[in-house]
């Protein structure tokens, strides 16, 4: 009798689940529009951070960010989230003419040496995900040089 009571208790649960099943779907969710972001830092910016990026209405994966610059003095490029708040993410030395000159390659934003909590990809390489409505930004923390430019870019993949 028990036994019989227990079969139709699992198959009723089989057959309609619970309420926190109802999000969970066997399809996969790939990625829907890749993108490539970019923004110029400038002397008339000062320090106030400039949007890199809006993450699209599902969410976005970012896969990639670098850094170049034309000053000749390095400086800190910080990258933030925000949302309700600033979140900074990374704060790396740019150094001086990264990119620009073929003997000083443009700066990693996403290296692991400096993000060091971020998951890796089936290739190994970098990622993370952002939500919809956030918000990347990239600023200096000392103005740049007149008529130089810093130029912060990221690879970026909306869901």
């Amino acid at each position: 009798m028990y036994r019989f009571l227990s079969l139709i208790l699992l198959a009723a649960l089989l057959a309609f689940g619970s309420q926190s099943d109802a999000a969970v779907t066997a399809t996969p969710v790939f990625v829907q529009t890749p993108k490539f972001a970019h923004v110029q830092i400038t002397n008339a910016n000062n320090v106030t951070a400039q949007t890199l990026y809006t993450c699209g209405a599902n969410g976005s994966k970012i896969i990639g960010m670098w850094a170049t610059q034309t000053d000749t003095s390095a400086h800190d490029v910080i990258i933030s989230i925000l949302n309700t708040s600033t979140y900074n993410l990374v704060n790396i030395l740019v150094p001086i003419n990264a990119g620009s000159v073929d003997t000083t390659p443009a700066s990693n934003l996403m290296s692991l040496a400096a993000m060091p909590g971020l998951p890796l990809d089936s290739d190994g390489n970098p990622f993370f995900y952002c939500a919809s409505g956030d918000v990347i930004q990239a600023a200096v923390n000392v103005q740049l040089t007149a008529g130089k430019f810093m130029n912060v870019f990221a690879v970026v993949a909306d869901f």
